[in-house]
């Protein structure tokens, strides 16, 4: 999906409002909290990263409900 997003043509094909920049950086981070937690910190995600992640989490939930592609 990171790649898909990143060219403007594949965005403008979903048709959303969402900021594609904005969005694009949640996933950068998804991507760096997950990547950090599966790979090199043996202790886990911290709290802060479990804020991120349900931050974009509810976000897409919203979108979901409201019917928005994406």
């Amino acid at each position: 999906m990171f790649e898909f997003c990143r060219t403007p043509a594949s965005w403008e094909k979903i048709r959303t409002n969402l900021d594609r920049g904005i969005f694009i950086s949640y996933l950068e981070r998804v991507r760096e909290i997950r990547n950090d937690t599966m790979h090199f910190d043996p202790d886990g995600i911290d709290d802060d990263d479990l804020k991120e992640l349900r931050q974009f989490s509810g976000l897409l939930k919203q979108v979901k409900q409201i019917g928005a592609p994406l």
